[in-house]
């Protein structure tokens, strides 16, 4: 018989406000290797896992990209080498620009997170969501602004907004990054025939031809302030964009900017699993919050007993 599971999901937007539905969101394949670092394993389990969810489910928002690693000029020795042992030398040309192909993800957040809402829903997971500031954490109990809960496990998935409820030092340490980048609505150009990435070093040109979006992005400043990095979002826009000959992409005046926190582990490491008997984390995504969480969940189902993460 089928266990069932009685779920309570606390989340105030006022409060800590979704990093998910605050990023340019790009899953960046075949640019780690394992057996390297343990980062590197972590990450290529990651994008296995995310991949084989993607290719199971077919989800809304998630659409095949090609992703460009633009290749630069006068490149010093160790760049150059750096350069063609993460991306190779199979050098392509896109609007005049000599760069590597890679394969890549591009999501549509909302799209994404109301095709998992769906899933849950048809499932034997029982889902409560309420809004409610979390004001504390400990064993068997949450509380909030509004009462106590009692619960049997709890699972922390609040980023860096974790500290300000539950402080352990069995807790992973991490940092708080914001990020700023534009988006540009109604966005449509014939010389991509799929989405495309254009990279260069943390800074991405972001064409989702299905959605007729362009986004770029992004500043990394640590912090825990919302405030947007205009100058430098302009600076490095106009100049990953002079690289493409003709690019005619529009400027900035016309898009819109937001920006988002992101949770910076020790070395980048995103942890999953138990921090004290009962309660368990996924935290210091950073850049892997549209993968890792795939991984990661196996480890912390594995922990309760309730999978395999070789399955």
């Amino acid at each position: 018989m089928e266990r069932e599971f009685n779920i309570l999901q606390l989340f105030d937007e006022e409060s800590y406000p979704n990093c998910t539905l605050r990023t340019t969101s790009v899953v960046s394949m075949g640019v780690h290797e394992s057996g390297v670092s343990n980062l590197g394993d972590i990450l290529v389990k990651s994008h296995l896992a995310f991949e084989k969810f993607v290719t199971e489910f077919k989800p809304d928002g998630v659409f095949e990209a090609q992703q460009f690693y633009l290749y630069e000029e006068g490149m010093n020795e160790n760049k150059l080498t750096q350069y063609k042992r993460r991306y190779g030398d199979n050098f392509q040309e896109v609007l005049g620009a000599k760069g590597v192909f890679k394969k890549s993800f591009v999501i549509h957040p909302e799209s994404f997170l109301s095709f998992i809402d769906q899933r849950i829903e048809s499932s034997l997971l029982k889902v409560t969501k309420l809004e409610e500031c979390v004001k504390s954490v400990s064993v068997n109990s949450v509380s909030t602004e509004m009462g106590d809960y009692t619960c049997e496990t709890i699972l922390l998935a609040s980023s860096y907004y974790t500290k300000f409820f539950y402080q352990r030092e069995c807790l992973p340490v991490g940092k708080p990054v914001s990020g700023s980048y534009y988006i540009w609505e109604n966005y449509s150009d014939d010389r991509f025939e799929s989405s495309t990435v254009l990279s260069r070093g943390h800074f991405n040109i972001i064409y989702r031809k299905e959605t007729q979006q362009l986004l770029f992005g992004g500043t990394s400043k640590e912090g825990v302030i919302y405030e947007h990095h205009h100058n430098e979002l302009e600076q490095e826009y106009l100049k990953l964009g002079s690289y493409f000959k003709d690019h005619g992409f529009p400027p900035i005046d016309q898009a819109q900017v937001f920006t988002g926190i992101r949770h910076k582990g020790k070395k980048r490491t995103p942890f999953a699993g138990v921090v004290e008997p009962g309660i368990y984390a996924m935290t210091s995504l950073y850049k892997n919050g549209f993968s890792f969480p795939f991984y990661g969940a196996k480890i912390i189902l594995q922990e309760l007993g309730l999978g395999d993460i070789g399955q």
